[in-house]
Order: structure tokens, then C-alpha cells, then sequence
């Protein structure tokens, strides 16, 4: 299993840009798709997965969607 206490790896982790939350209910891959299609260009877009642990939100196909969107962050 992956260790909860994840911690950014960059060396500039600063992000700006306008926040567009979304909350979801444990994992609920759908409405992280329609938040990603959602959310306008030059947006932050904020997950709230309500604190589950066990489950991924987030992966390498969702990065390369907001990357081509053109999200901030």
C-alpha cells in the first residue's frame, strides 16, 4: 500500500490560478471527469475527496487531460 503522508517533490511547488472545487463522493472517478471538463482553462481545479485514503483520484491520464486543457497547477 502507499504511504497517506504523500509531500511534494518539487522544487517550486507554488501554484496560481483561480480555484474550481469539486467534491466528490468516495471514489467517484465520474465526477472527477466531468470536474475535469469542467473546469475553465487557466483554473485550479481543487478535489475534495472527503478524506479517503484508499482509493485513487488522480493518475497519469488525468495529468495529460488538465495539461491539454491548459489547467494551472
Amino acid at each position: 500500500a502507499m504511504d497517506h503522508d504523500m509531500q511534494c517533490r518539487s522544487a517550486s511547488p507554488g501554484m496560481a490560478g483561480r480555484a474550481f472545487p469539486v467534491r466528490i463522493h468516495t471514489a467517484d472517478i465520474l465526477m472527477v471527469a466531468q470536474g475535469l471538463s469542467e473546469c475553465p482553462k487557466g483554473h485550479v481545479l481543487v478535489i475534495d475527496a472527503q478524506g479517503e485514503l484508499n482509493t485513487a483520484v488522480w493518475g497519469e491520464l488525468t495529468t495529460f487531460c488538465a495539461q491539454e486543457k491548459g489547467l494551472a497547477g
